[in-house]
């Protein structure tokens, strides 16, 4: 993701506040931080439908044991 957004200036200006080459360091970045809220967002949103489409396309259903692990 780092190398992703140092190459990309969308990425870049979807995740950073400002110029992500006047920071020194990873420490100095000022995060936008609705931009990174949305990001983790659509990250978990995809991640309930891919345990949905495994859930009714993996043959039986899963225990509750198994589904907590996932």
């Amino acid at each position: 993701m780092w190398d992703r957004l140092s190459r990309n200036a969308s990425v870049e200006r979807k995740f950073v506040k400002g110029d992500l080459r006047n920071a020194r360091h990873r420490d100095g970045i000022v995060w936008n931080e609705k931009g990174v809220e949305d990001y983790f967002r659509a990250v978990k949103r995809f991640k309930e439908e891919l345990f949905v489409l495994v859930h009714l396309t993996g043959g039986a259903p899963a225990r509750g044991t198994e589904i907590v692990s996932i």
